[in-house]
């Protein structure tokens, strides 16, 4: 079962301080049955994983900027509600003091330690923590899309009949010339927020190989905020995902390096759903209005181009293209 960040916060909101200055405080999650959230003896959160009886470990921890962990340690801990648990635990800590960071920590670290083997082992968890150690340098980085641009690939994914495989189609790298991609089929999304379809391409986006089905889905993605936001989408993608450990990494590697350091405000910014639905509109690339001629010297040509009285796609034609069936 998979939980939100928010709600993980608000569980280690409502832990009380350890009892001991050695100890750590915490309480069972939905997220994993290994898995508890706590506070650490210095007020700090962690993210506890309960080993196997009997595992001892030499694994080097990791000890980084905002982030720690241990693989191995004999503990006890004051579960909430339940009384003291003596065990072996693989122990993440966010150790930085930048709130939306601290927030970050809880919504990914459960939904890829939640994605771990029923008795997990040093080794599994660590493989885990390298990816969130992974996750975390992207913050460091410069946004690579818009926020906009984002929500929209994210709702298709979201809305589409079979969100797991739409998201094995999603592009591993947002420089990709086209967000979504299986076999020769393709689909590119693109967002509006004024009045009219107007859209920016890459003249290589239009100008393909004829062995490619190129389809690009327009719509309009107005802020709202009561709306439906990034993160809420991820969340519905996450929940319905059921714990494959790497289709979660994948959801949560794109959208970190989509977003870099913006990031953490950026998961909360909102949009009207209900317009997006409503506004979906269905193009084939050769018949966007395009630049015509371009000399064979000149290259990285980009444009704008206003779909708003361009020939829609004929259903019976978007159909052939594998990754259209995946999102309709």
């Amino acid at each position: 079962m998979s939980i939100s960040g928010p709600d993980l916060y608000k569980l280690f909101a409502d832990l009380p301080g350890p009892s001991a200055t050695d100890a750590f405080v915490a309480i069972k999650t939905p997220a994993h049955p290994s898995l508890r959230i706590g506070r650490s003896p210095r007020g700090t959160p962690v993210l506890l994983v309960r080993l196997q009886k009997g595992t001892r470990s030499f694994l080097p921890g990791t000890h980084l900027a905002n982030l720690s962990a241990d693989y191995s340690v004999p503990c006890t801990i004051e579960v909430k509600g339940t009384g003291k648990e003596d065990g072996v635990f693989a122990i993440v800590e966010y150790t930085g003091q930048d709130v939306a960071l601290r927030n970050y920590f809880f919504m990914v670290g459960a939904s890829l330690l939640g994605a771990l083997p029923d008795n997990p082992t040093p080794v599994s968890v660590r493989n885990v923590v390298t990816k969130f150690v992974d996750l975390f340098s992207l913050l460091a980085q410069a946004s690579r899309n818009s926020v906009q641009g984002l929500w929209a690939e994210l709702f298709l994914i979201a809305s589409a009949c079979d969100p797991r495989k739409a998201l094995d189609c999603w592009h591993r790298d947002s420089s990709e010339r086209y967000d979504f991609s299986l076999g020769s089929d393709r689909i590119e999304a693109k967002s509006y927020s004024g009045a009219r379809r107007e859209h920016h391409f890459a003249l290589e986006q239009l100008r393909h190989s004829p062995d490619l089905n190129v389809i690009i889905c327009s719509m309009n993605v107005r802020p709202s905020g009561g709306g439906t936001s990034i993160g809420d989408l991820r969340d519905k993608i996450i929940r319905s995902l059921a714990g494959n450990s790497e289709r979660i990494f994948h959801l949560e590697e794109q959208i970190s390096a989509c977003l870099g350091a913006g990031l953490p405000l950026a998961l909360s910014q909102s949009f009207d759903a209900e317009v997006a639905h409503d506004s979906l509109g269905w193009f084939e690339a050769k018949s966007i209005p395009a630049v015509s001629r371009v000399s064979e010297f000149v290259s990285n040509v980009h444009f704008i181009s206003d779909l708003t009285s361009a020939p829609q796609c004929a259903l019976r034609i978007a159909r052939h293209n594998t990754v259209f069936r995946l999102l309709l």
